[in-house]
């Protein structure tokens, strides 16, 4: 792999989300926004699904 041949000494995470487009709860992206730190957990706690 390229990080072995260039001697890189970088940390690599890979993250993979599901459903990152659904529409359940009327906003996408919820879990990468939650890992970015771009969704208070005040908006957050006002998220329902059309169950309630």
């Amino acid at each position: 792999n390229w990080i072995k041949k260039y001697n890189l000494k970088i940390p690599v995470k890979v993250v993979a989300f599901r459903c990152e487009e659904s529409s359940a709860f009327g906003r996408a992206t919820i879990g990468s926004s939650l890992s970015t730190g771009s969704i208070k957990d005040s908006e957050l706690a006002k998220l329902k699904n059309v169950n309630g």
